[in-house]
Order: structure tokens, then C-alpha cells, then sequence
């Protein structure tokens, strides 16, 4: 990808310029200010680009949300995110100093744009299948279980229920991992974190919605997390049964 670098503090687009070389990628433009990131973004016309919401002159907020616009990938990485909707700027938002994050959602963007997606303005994933208007947004990328397990409860017929089991069982591992798999899902789709367990809600998924998900995140998760190995397994939400029955019938699979 061909990244965009906003951040005000100098030796951090330093660093920065070093991880999106050593993930295959190219930068080309850096700003400190929400003009300068405006003048790139009209030159360059990037593929992706890490923006700081907090920059000293303009508003970094207003630099992703027109950057959204223009149909690049944007990834937030602040350390004020507790006001952020990623959903609504149409971003991925990553903490700063988290840079393992930061790694690895710049390697679930290139897997995505690797199948040749379309990106629609509004959508953190942009991928072209449109959600039913009455479909709520998740709370946050990773939810807790009571808000995952309320959306379950509103499921649907043809959604898909998917289980990642992430090796080693470590925290640390499986926080870093569901990032990744943050970014290889749809905007509306809703995650959550169940020990060293990973479970994705699908909306409107159908049979293929997981199988694309899972090669997706095969090509994400090998740059970005090499020693960590995991399994999937999914059903989809029949018309005769109820979504905790899906749920508890995969459960027993494993």
C-alpha cells in the first residue's frame, strides 16, 4: 500500500516510517498538521494512511474522516480514543503506543485490499455488500460479552456464528490477534473475546461470509502475528432455530 503518515511529533513518523517499510509498504507523504495532510492526500491520493488525532494545528479527526472520504484506509493510532467512533469516522482504531497493533492492522488492510474490495465511504471495512439499514453498529470493535451477546440475541436467519481458537493462550496473543480480526470483518459485524477464544457475529454473513474471513485473516495474520497459530469453526443461524441455539450447537463442536 502507498501510506500516509499524519502525526506532529516528528521522531514518532520516524518510527512509523520504519514499520510501514518493514510490513512491504511504501510512505509516501508525512504531515504534522491537518493542512499539510490535506495537501498529500489531494497529491497523492494514498491507499492508507496512520493519522493522530491529536496534532497541534487543525483537527486530526477532520483529517480521517476527509481521508475516509476519499476512499483511503484509515487507521487512527491515538492515545484519546475514548471519544472515537471508528465506526462512524469509517476507520481502525489502534491505541497508542500499541505498535504490535498497529502492525497488524496495517496487515489486515492489505489483505483486504489484496481481493480488490470496493470501499464505501462510512464503513471501516468498505466492502461492497450492503447491511439492512435496522442492522446496529457494535458498540465498540471489541465488545463485552453482555453488549456481543445482546446483538446474538437480535440475530438473524443468515447470519453466520464464527469461533477462532488462538494459540499460544496468552492475553497479550489473543488481544493483538482480535485486532487483526477487527480488520478483516465488516463494520457491522460484532466481535468479542472469550479467554484465548475469538467469536465473531457475521450480519447477514450466509455460508461464504466466514470461508472469505478466514482466508482473509490467514493472509493477515502471517506477517503480523508468525507465532501464533488458530482454528476456526462456524454454523449459520437457520430459520428454525434461535441464535443461542446456533451458538450452543457450535460451542459443542468444539
Amino acid at each position: 500500500m502507498r501510506v500516509l503518515i499524519c502525526d506532529d511529533d516528528a521522531q514518532l513518523r520516524t518510527v512509523l516510517r520504519t514499520v510501514v517499510a518493514d510490513r512491504g509498504h511504501e510512505v509516501v507523504g508525512e504531515a504534522e498538521t491537518a493542512a499539510d495532510a490535506y495537501d498529500v492526500l489531494a497529491r497523492t491520493k494514498p491507499d492508507a494512511a496512520i493519522i493522530d488525532l491529536a496534532l497541534r494545528v487543525g483537527s486530526g479527526r477532520e483529517v480521517a474522516r476527509r481521508a475516509a472520504e476519499r476512499g483511503c484506509r484509515v487507521i487512527v493510532f491515538s492515545a484519546f480514543l475514548d471519544d472515537v467512533d471508528p465506526h462512524t469516522l469509517g476507520v481502525i482504531a489502534v491505541p497508542k503506543p500499541d505498535f504490535a497493533a498497529l502492525e497488524s492492522a496495517l496487515d489486515a488492510l492489505a489483505a483486504r485490499g489484496s481481493d480488490e474490495e470496493r470501499w464505501r465511504k462510512g464503513n471501516a471495512d468498505r466492502r461492497a455488500t450492503t447491511i439492512s439499514p435496522d442492522r446496529p453498529m457494535p458498540n465498540s470493535p471489541v465488545e463485552d460479552p453482555s453488549d456481543f451477546y445482546q446483538a446474538l440475541g437480535d440475530a438473524r436467519p443468515g447470519d453466520s456464528i464464527m469461533f477462532i481458537d488462538v494459540s499460544p493462550t496468552t492475553a497479550d496473543a489473543t488481544a493483538t490477534f482480535a485486532i487483526t480480526v477487527r480488520g478483516v470483518i465488516r463494520a457491522h459485524d460484532h466481535l468479542m473475546r472469550r479467554g484465548d477464544q475469538l467469536v465473531a457475529l457475521l450480519v447477514e454473513g450466509l455460508p461464504e461470509a466466514a470461508t472469505a474471513v478466514a482466508a482473509r485473516l490467514e493472509r493477515a495474520s502471517g506477517a503480523a502475528s508468525p507465532t501464533v497459530t488458530w482454528t476456526w469453526r462456524h454454523t449459520l443461524i437457520e430459520a428454525d432455530e434461535s441464535p443461542a441455539d446456533a451458538f450452543q450447537r457450535l460451542r459443542s463442536v468444539g
